[in-house]
């Protein structure tokens, strides 16, 4: 309820004001009508009451009041602007949901570059109801009974910039709120990967990888990248040779065979290299990794030796 009172000059103390009536334009003619905005009564001094139901949201509306004097002397006031908040249109920049994919840190409490979520969003209809929080769900929905996602994601409610913990990793679709003092709302859908809860598997288990060389050959990188797979497109694959000893996977550290960061294993065959059976471990920022065995062989170390037939064989030679 808003109270008015207007000093109106008039040339007798006895020539008053003695009527109020409600216009939706500046000349006062026509008069106002509107669901939730009403006029009170008079109180005999000069005052009249402007009612405003505020349970309902009202558009910014202009309303002008005509005093009347009781000598039927009438004067049009400035427009009085009414507002509830509740009626505005929260609005977002744009449909398609925001991605952001990170390396996991390994210092704790590392955050990314604060992510200023206000950005995503706009108010159509009005500049009096602002957003005033942008809370983190898991759903679309604004239900405070619903729980925030918290799990390393928090925007600051000082500066509307969204954090994120790098040294958590995430995988998750979220939805940031914008949302007004009076419950109006929108969301917008985050998808954020914080590299470590990505899968790793074997593409063909069954493909051997069994490579029987001559010394000196020259022989093209072997690719180990594409017999191994991953649930995740940005997250890398990174790669080592191992030997299995009693059950524990140790580096092998033979540098005449090596494999590089995008998984080509590479021989030197300049010197024999005997027998051996290793493993290619591919393995991500998370716990998962897989094991990919093959066996190589230089030749040059072998033995050739006789065999005679019989144990008591004998070999007699003649000389001319």
């Amino acid at each position: 309820m808003f109270t008015l009172a207007h000093n109106l000059a008039v040339t007798h103390p006895d020539c008053v004001v003695n009527s109020y009536t409600f216009h939706s334009d500046s000349s006062c003619n026509v008069p106002f009508v509107h669901p939730h905005i009403g006029p009170g009564n008079t109180n005999g001094q000069g005052w009249s009451r402007i009612f405003v139901d505020i349970r309902n949201g009202i558009p910014l509306t202009n309303v002008y009041v005509k005093a009347t004097t009781n000598g039927g002397v009438t004067a049009c006031s400035q427009p009085i602007p009414i507002e509830v908040c509740g009626h505005e249109t929260v609005t977002r920049v744009n449909w398609t949901p925001q991605v952001f994919k990170y390396l996991r840190s390994n210092v704790t409490s590392t955050v990314a570059t604060p992510i200023d979520v206000s950005t995503f969003f706009g108010i159509y209809d009005s500049t009096n109801c602002p957003i005033t929080s942008y809370p983190v769900k898991i759903q679309p929905v604004a239900d405070t009974r619903l729980p925030f996602y918290a799990v390393g994601l928090q925007v600051l409610p000082t500066s509307n910039l969204l954090q994120i913990d790098l040294s958590n990793p995430i995988n998750q679709t979220f939805f940031v709120l914008g949302q007004t003092a009076s419950g109006e709302f929108n969301f917008f859908e985050v998808d954020v990967e914080v590299c470590g809860l990505e899968t790793i598997g074997i593409v063909n288990p069954a493909l051997g990888n069994s490579h029987v060389l001559e010394l000196g050959d020259s022989i093209q990188p072997i690719n180990f990248k594409d017999q191994f797979t991953t649930n995740s497109t940005f997250c890398p694959v990174y790669y080592e040779i191992v030997s299995n000893a009693t059950g524990s996977l140790l580096s092998y550290s033979d540098p005449r065979i090596s494999i590089n960061s995008t998984g080509f294993l590479t021989v030197n065959t300049l010197t024999p290299i005997p027998f051996v059976e290793l493993f290619v471990r591919a393995f991500t920022q998370g716990i998962e990794f897989a094991l990919k065995e093959f066996d190589i062989e230089v030749c040059g170390s072998e033995f050739v030796y006789l065999t005679m037939p019989g144990t008591n064989s004998s070999l007699t030679l003649e000389f001319s």
